[in-house]
C-alpha cells in the first residue's frame, strides 16, 4: 500500500513538474533575463539542502541577493531589510518566484510539489538536536510547498514555537497524507491566506 501510495505521489510531481516547467518557460526566461540585468553575478543560486533520508541535494532557486555578499548566505538566515536582498530579489521573494525552479529538482525526483520544506545543512543538524522527533519529516521527500507553510509555520524558525510547530505540522502531514490532501495544499498555497496559524 505505502509503495502504491509513493508510486501516485511521484507520479503525479513527474507530470505535474514537467507541465509547469513547459507552461511557464516564457516566465522562466524573463526572469533570468531580469536578474541577469539587474544585478551582477549568476540567474540560480544553487544551496545545498538536507532531503529525502537525510540525503543532500542541491537546490535551484534565482538569485535573489547581490553576489558580493552572498558568499555566507547559507549559514546566515535572511532579516527584515535585509541589504543583501537585491531590489528585484525583493520582489521575487514577495511572490516566491525564487522558488520556481525547484520544479526542476521535481522532476529530477530530489523534491516533491508537496512536502516538508528543505533546510539548510546546518539549521538541520540544529533542529535535530534541539526538537523531539525532528528527524521523522525525512522519511518524505521535501516539497516546494507543505501542511506547515499553509497553515502560517513558513519563513524563520527562530523561536521555540516555530521550530516545534513547523516539525509537528511535517509530521502530520508524513502521517496523514493522501492524494486529494497534496491537492489541498496546492490549493491553499496558491489561493490561501497566508500567514495564518490554524488548528489541524
Amino acid at each position: 500500500d505505502n509503495i502504491i501510495q509513493s508510486s501516485i505521489k511521484r507520479i503525479f510531481d513527474f507530470v505535474f513538474s514537467g507541465f509547469v516547467i513547459i507552461i511557464l518557460s516564457p516566465i522562466y526566461l524573463i526572469l533570468a533575463i531580469l536578474i541577469k540585468l539587474s544585478s551582477r553575478g549568476p540567474i540560480l543560486y544553487n544551496p545545498m539542502r538536507v532531503g529525502l533520508y537525510g540525503k543532500t541535494f542541491k537546490m535551484y532557486k534565482y538569485r535573489s541577493m547581490y553576489v558580493d555578499e552572498s558568499q555566507d548566505v547559507d549559514s546566515k538566515s535572511t532579516i527584515a531589510d535585509d541589504p543583501r536582498i537585491t531590489p528585484l530579489g525583493e520582489k521575487l521573494r514577495k511572490y516566491s518566484l525564487d522558488e520556481l525552479p525547484q520544479f526542476l529538482n521535481v522532476f529530477l525526483g530530489q523534491m516533491s510539489v508537496v512536502g516538508p520544506r528543505p533546510h539548510r545543512i546546518w539549521l538541520n543538524e540544529k533542529l535535530k538536536r534541539e526538537v523531539n522527533n525532528y528527524m521523522v519529516r525525512h522519511y518524505l521527500r521535501p516539497g516546494i510547498s507543505g501542511w506547515a507553510q499553509v497553515n502560517g509555520w513558513r519563513g524563520p524558525t527562530m523561536t521555540e514555537e516555530e521550530k516545534t510547530e513547523r516539525t509537528k505540522h511535517d509530521i502530520w502531514y508524513l502521517e496523514n497524507w493522501s492524494f486529494l490532501l497534496d491537492i489541498k495544499i496546492i490549493y491553499l498555497t496558491i489561493f490561501g491566506k497566508k500567514a495564518n496559524h490554524k488548528a489541524f
